[in-house]
């Protein structure tokens, strides 16, 4: 295994973790289904800011749902995009609310791409086609992720990702990459309001197999 050289300078991790501010000013770019899951830009010669999956992929993360009672009162991560069907949504700043966790993510999908004309229907289903497998993955990059922060915080040291698939850390060092959004006042007000909203609901999440 061939680790990297440490830097005494700050590490800068690649890639964009957070959603971009709306109203988003590169909405007007139209995207279109390139199978069954991918979408691309429509035209030519246009510069991308930020891809279609990119996005898809922040609001995965943004509006993960936390636990998610699956019956006899037992909660577990919402794992599966299943989950994410049956966990409720919480009224945004612009006074939207949609049927679930899962709905929220397709829909402010559009609030930074414009959809061929006729196609939001299939578009739709890409969308939630590309959400369901960052969602399986979630429980595994984010292991990655820890290792990845851990090394550039704590070790002065740019390890890319497939090393850190290898990497094994201590719990003392997991816990050191602890999501400090989970400690956010606001943020756990938010959880609050939707695990409230999950118990009026009632009943158990209904995974398929």
């Amino acid at each position: 295994m061939e680790w990297p050289v440490p830097k005494e300078s700050k590490i800068w991790l690649r890639g964009v973790s957070t959603l971009p501010s709306r109203p988003y000013p590169h909405k007007g770019l139209i995207v279109k289904p390139a199978g069954l899951r991918a979408l691309v830009v429509d035209g030519e010669d246009i510069k991308v800011p930020r891809q279609p999956s990119s996005i898809i992929g922040c609001l995965c993360r943004h509006y993960y749902p936390g636990l998610v009672p699956i019956g006899d009162g037992e909660e577990e991560p919402a794992w599966s995009w299943e989950h994410w069907k049956r966990a409720p949504d919480t009224k945004d700043k612009w006074g939207r609310v949609y049927g679930s966790a899962a709905e929220r993510v397709v829909n402010d999908f559009w609030d930074f791409f414009t959809c061929a004309e006729g196609m939001k229907d299939e578009a739709n289903e890409v969308v939630e086609a590309i959400a369901k497998k960052i969602v399986q993955d979630m429980p595994y990059e984010a292991r990655v992720d820890a290792v990845v922060k851990y090394f550039a915080q704590e070790r002065k040291m740019l390890l890319k990702k497939s090393l850190a698939r290898r990497v094994h850390l201590t719990h003392s060092m997991y816990m050191k990459q602890i999501i400090s959004k989970w400690i956010d006042p606001e943020w756990r007000a938010q959880h609050r309001m939707a695990s409230e909203r999950r118990a009026l609901m009632g009943g158990p999440v209904h995974l398929q197999e």
